[in-house]
Protein backbone atom coordinates (compact mmCIF):
# COMPACT_ATOMS: atom_id res chain seq x y z
CA UNK A 1 0.00 0.00 0.00
CA UNK A 2 1.07 3.57 -0.67
CA UNK A 3 2.13 5.63 2.37
CA UNK A 4 -0.23 8.62 2.44
CA UNK A 5 1.95 11.54 3.50
CA UNK A 6 -0.88 14.09 3.40
CA UNK A 7 -2.57 12.39 6.35
CA UNK A 8 0.09 13.73 8.72
CA UNK A 9 1.38 16.79 6.84
CA UNK A 10 -0.97 18.82 4.64
CA UNK A 11 1.79 21.37 4.00
CA UNK A 12 4.16 18.96 2.25
CA UNK A 13 4.71 20.45 -1.21
CA UNK A 14 7.36 18.05 -2.54
CA UNK A 15 8.33 14.44 -1.83
CA UNK A 16 10.58 11.64 -3.08
CA UNK A 17 9.19 8.19 -3.85
CA UNK A 18 9.80 4.93 -5.70
CA UNK A 19 7.66 3.42 -8.42
CA UNK A 20 5.74 0.30 -7.39
CA UNK A 21 3.92 -0.13 -10.68
CA UNK A 22 3.49 1.77 -13.93
CA UNK A 23 1.39 1.03 -16.98
CA UNK A 24 -0.88 2.90 -19.38
CA UNK A 25 -0.07 6.30 -17.85
CA UNK A 26 -1.15 5.04 -14.41
CA UNK A 27 1.43 5.23 -11.66
CA UNK A 28 1.52 3.65 -8.19
CA UNK A 29 4.14 4.96 -5.76
CA UNK A 30 5.40 3.66 -2.41
CA UNK A 31 4.58 7.07 -0.84
CA UNK A 32 2.71 10.17 -1.95
CA UNK A 33 1.57 13.63 -0.89
CA UNK A 34 -1.01 13.85 -3.69
CA UNK A 35 -4.55 13.81 -2.31
CA UNK A 36 -7.02 11.58 -4.22
CA UNK A 37 -10.61 12.55 -4.97
CA UNK A 38 -12.77 11.73 -1.97
CA UNK A 39 -14.86 13.09 0.86
CA UNK A 40 -16.01 16.02 -1.27
CA UNK A 41 -12.44 17.26 -1.78
CA UNK A 42 -11.06 17.20 -5.36
CA UNK A 43 -7.78 15.51 -6.18
CA UNK A 44 -4.51 17.40 -6.28
CA UNK A 45 -2.68 18.38 -9.44
CA UNK A 46 1.06 18.72 -9.92
CA UNK A 47 4.05 17.10 -11.58
CA UNK A 48 6.19 13.99 -11.33
CA UNK A 49 9.90 14.35 -12.15
CA UNK A 50 11.97 11.33 -13.16
CA UNK A 51 15.39 10.67 -14.69
CA UNK A 52 14.39 11.25 -18.31
CA UNK A 53 11.81 13.98 -17.90
CA UNK A 54 8.61 15.00 -16.16
CA UNK A 55 4.87 14.43 -16.46
CA UNK A 56 1.81 16.28 -15.22
CA UNK A 57 -0.55 14.65 -12.73
CA UNK A 58 -4.07 15.00 -14.13
CA UNK A 59 -5.99 12.68 -11.82
CA UNK A 60 -5.47 10.94 -8.47
CA UNK A 61 -7.86 8.30 -7.17
CA UNK A 62 -8.12 5.20 -5.03
CA UNK A 63 -8.61 1.77 -6.60
CA UNK A 64 -9.05 -0.99 -4.02
CA UNK A 65 -5.91 -0.78 -1.85
CA UNK A 66 -3.89 1.26 -4.36
CA UNK A 67 -3.67 4.98 -5.01
CA UNK A 68 -3.41 5.75 -8.72
CA UNK A 69 -1.64 8.79 -10.17
CA UNK A 70 -2.73 9.32 -13.75
CA UNK A 71 -0.33 11.35 -15.91
CA UNK A 72 -0.91 13.33 -19.09
CA UNK A 73 1.48 11.40 -21.35
CA UNK A 74 3.36 8.14 -21.44
CA UNK A 75 6.64 8.07 -19.50
CA UNK A 76 9.70 5.83 -19.35
CA UNK A 77 9.08 4.48 -15.87
CA UNK A 78 9.44 1.05 -14.31
CA UNK A 79 9.28 -0.57 -10.89
CA UNK A 80 12.00 0.71 -8.55
CA UNK A 81 12.59 4.02 -10.35
CA UNK A 82 12.98 7.05 -8.11
CA UNK A 83 10.73 10.04 -8.75
CA UNK A 84 10.00 13.43 -7.22
CA UNK A 85 6.45 14.68 -6.79
CA UNK A 86 5.61 18.38 -6.71
CA UNK A 87 2.15 19.53 -5.62
CA UNK A 88 0.29 22.40 -7.29
CA UNK A 89 0.45 24.29 -4.01
CA UNK A 90 -1.82 27.21 -4.87
CA UNK A 91 -4.66 24.82 -5.67
CA UNK A 92 -3.97 22.52 -2.70
CA UNK A 93 -3.89 25.41 -0.25
CA UNK A 94 -7.19 26.71 -1.60
CA UNK A 95 -8.78 23.30 -1.00
CA UNK A 96 -7.28 23.23 2.51
CA UNK A 97 -8.84 26.59 3.36
CA UNK A 98 -12.23 25.52 2.03
CA UNK A 99 -12.12 22.17 3.81
CA UNK A 100 -11.41 23.78 7.18
CA UNK A 101 -14.14 26.35 6.49
CA UNK A 102 -16.61 23.52 5.91
CA UNK A 103 -15.61 21.96 9.25
CA UNK A 104 -16.32 25.28 10.93
CA UNK A 105 -19.71 25.45 9.22
CA UNK A 106 -20.63 21.85 10.02
CA UNK A 107 -19.48 22.30 13.62
CA UNK A 108 -21.77 25.30 14.08
CA UNK A 109 -24.69 23.55 12.41
CA UNK A 110 -24.21 20.43 14.53
CA UNK A 111 -23.72 22.09 17.91
CA UNK A 112 -26.39 24.77 17.43
CA UNK A 113 -28.98 22.91 15.34
CA UNK A 114 -28.03 19.20 15.66
CA UNK A 115 -27.75 19.12 11.87
CA UNK A 116 -26.14 16.12 10.16
CA UNK A 117 -24.29 16.37 6.86
CA UNK A 118 -25.92 14.56 3.93
CA UNK A 119 -23.51 15.71 1.23
CA UNK A 120 -20.88 18.24 0.32
CA UNK A 121 -18.39 19.34 -2.31
CA UNK A 122 -15.40 21.65 -2.62
CA UNK A 123 -14.87 23.55 -5.87
CA UNK A 124 -12.19 26.01 -6.96
CA UNK A 125 -14.43 29.02 -6.31
CA UNK A 126 -16.89 27.82 -3.65
CA UNK A 127 -17.92 24.94 -1.41
CA UNK A 128 -21.21 23.55 -0.15
CA UNK A 129 -22.73 21.33 2.50
CA UNK A 130 -26.17 19.73 2.58
CA UNK A 131 -27.76 19.19 5.98
CA UNK A 132 -30.53 17.14 7.49
CA UNK A 133 -32.02 19.71 9.87
CA UNK A 134 -35.57 20.58 10.88
CA UNK A 135 -35.69 24.00 12.52
CA UNK A 136 -33.47 26.12 10.29
CA UNK A 137 -34.32 28.76 7.70
CA UNK A 138 -32.95 31.79 5.91
CA UNK A 139 -33.22 33.99 9.00
CA UNK A 140 -30.57 31.85 10.74
CA UNK A 141 -27.91 32.40 8.06
CA UNK A 142 -26.61 35.72 9.37
CA UNK A 143 -26.08 34.22 12.82
CA UNK A 144 -24.21 31.22 11.36
CA UNK A 145 -21.99 33.40 9.17
CA UNK A 146 -21.17 35.69 12.09
CA UNK A 147 -20.25 32.73 14.30
CA UNK A 148 -18.11 31.17 11.56
CA UNK A 149 -16.10 34.34 11.13
CA UNK A 150 -15.70 34.73 14.87
CA UNK A 151 -14.03 31.30 14.97
CA UNK A 152 -11.81 32.27 12.03
CA UNK A 153 -10.70 35.52 13.71
CA UNK A 154 -9.94 33.80 17.01
CA UNK A 155 -7.11 31.91 15.32
CA UNK A 156 -7.90 28.49 16.73
CA UNK A 157 -5.30 25.76 16.17
CA UNK A 158 -6.31 22.95 13.80
CA UNK A 159 -4.74 19.65 14.88
CA UNK A 160 -4.55 16.16 13.41
CA UNK A 161 -4.94 13.18 15.75
CA UNK A 162 -5.48 9.44 15.40
CA UNK A 163 -7.80 7.32 17.51
CA UNK A 164 -8.41 3.58 17.51
CA UNK A 165 -11.76 2.50 16.09
CA UNK A 166 -12.74 1.01 19.46
CA UNK A 167 -12.24 4.37 21.16
CA UNK A 168 -13.80 6.39 18.34
CA UNK A 169 -17.10 4.51 18.13
CA UNK A 170 -17.78 5.48 21.74
CA UNK A 171 -17.75 9.16 20.72
CA UNK A 172 -20.79 9.59 18.49
CA UNK A 173 -20.13 13.32 17.94
CA UNK A 174 -17.10 12.47 15.77
CA UNK A 175 -19.26 11.24 12.88
CA UNK A 176 -21.28 14.09 11.32
CA UNK A 177 -22.65 12.37 8.25
CA UNK A 178 -26.22 11.09 8.28
CA UNK A 179 -24.88 7.77 6.99
CA UNK A 180 -21.69 6.50 8.61
CA UNK A 181 -19.21 6.42 5.74
CA UNK A 182 -16.34 4.80 7.66
CA UNK A 183 -15.69 1.24 6.42
CA UNK A 184 -15.88 -1.54 9.00
CA UNK A 185 -12.29 -2.63 8.29
CA UNK A 186 -10.77 0.75 9.28
CA UNK A 187 -8.67 0.15 12.41
CA UNK A 188 -7.76 3.77 13.20
CA UNK A 189 -9.66 7.00 12.65
CA UNK A 190 -8.02 10.29 11.73
CA UNK A 191 -9.49 13.21 13.64
CA UNK A 192 -9.39 16.90 12.77
CA UNK A 193 -9.69 19.06 15.88
CA UNK A 194 -10.39 22.78 15.83
CA UNK A 195 -9.09 23.46 19.30
CA UNK A 196 -11.72 24.47 21.82
CA UNK A 197 -14.54 24.21 19.29
CA UNK A 198 -15.02 20.94 17.42
CA UNK A 199 -13.54 17.55 16.51
CA UNK A 200 -14.57 15.41 13.53
CA UNK A 201 -13.43 12.21 11.85
CA UNK A 202 -11.98 13.24 8.49
CA UNK A 203 -9.38 12.24 5.90
CA UNK A 204 -8.85 15.53 4.06
CA UNK A 205 -6.24 18.27 4.11
CA UNK A 206 -6.55 21.30 6.40
CA UNK A 207 -4.84 24.53 7.41
CA UNK A 208 -3.06 24.73 10.77
CA UNK A 209 -4.96 27.75 12.09
CA UNK A 210 -8.47 29.05 11.43
CA UNK A 211 -7.07 32.51 10.59
CA UNK A 212 -5.70 31.01 7.37
CA UNK A 213 -9.25 30.34 6.15
CA UNK A 214 -10.02 33.99 5.46
CA UNK A 215 -13.47 35.55 5.60
CA UNK A 216 -16.38 33.12 5.14
CA UNK A 217 -19.38 34.41 3.22
CA UNK A 218 -22.60 32.42 2.81
CA UNK A 219 -23.36 32.94 -0.87
CA UNK A 220 -26.31 30.62 -1.43
CA UNK A 221 -29.04 28.86 0.56
CA UNK A 222 -31.85 26.64 -0.58
CA UNK A 223 -34.50 24.61 1.19
CA UNK A 224 -34.50 21.35 -0.79
CA UNK A 225 -37.19 19.61 1.22
CA UNK A 226 -38.67 19.20 4.67
CA UNK A 227 -35.31 18.55 6.34
CA UNK A 228 -32.83 19.08 3.50
CA UNK A 229 -31.02 22.45 3.46
CA UNK A 230 -28.06 23.43 1.28
CA UNK A 231 -25.57 26.10 2.33
CA UNK A 232 -22.90 27.33 -0.07
CA UNK A 233 -19.93 29.46 0.93
CA UNK A 234 -17.19 31.47 -0.73
CA UNK A 235 -13.92 32.58 0.84
CA UNK A 236 -12.52 36.07 0.80
CA UNK A 237 -8.87 36.96 1.62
Amino acid sequence: MTELLYLTDSYLKEFDAKVIEYQSRKLILDRTAFYPSGGGQPHDLGEIYYTKGKASIIKVYKAKESLIHEIDEDAELKRGDEVKGVIDWELRYLYMRYHTALHILSGIMYHSYRALVTGGQIYKDRARLDFDVQKFDREDLEKVEEEANRIVKEGKAVKIKFLSREEAIKLEDLIRTKVNLIPADVKSLRLVEIEGFDTQADGGTHVKNTKEVGKIKISYFINKGKHNKRIEIVLEP
